[in-house]
């Protein structure tokens, strides 16, 4: 039996506002489920595993796995050194 996405997907604590990625921030706030930015902060920052979260990390591991030119060289170089362990 396969588990819930929320209980499959595996999330972390965001220490501060300044950690939260901001391209994966404004993708969440032009969704319509998460356009209260403020509620969406206080949810990606709380200490408890939440749909926010969940979806945050989803996006989060999409940008590692496939950054955009845009991205910094690190999430880039990141990306590419993933590519070769595969």
């Amino acid at each position: 039996m396969e588990l819930p996405m929320t209980q499959a997907v595996q999330t972390a604590i965001i220490p501060t506002r300044a950690d939260i990625d901001p391209d994966i921030f404004s993708t969440m706030t032009s969704l319509q489920c998460f356009r209260d930015q403020e509620r969406l902060v206080e949810e990606l920052l709380s200490p408890v595993h939440n749909t926010e979260k969940v979806i945050y990390f989803l996006l989060l591991d999409r940008k590692l796995r496939n950054p955009s030119s845009d991205d910094p060289d690190e999430i880039r170089s990141r990306s590419s050194t993933r590519k070769l362990l595969v």
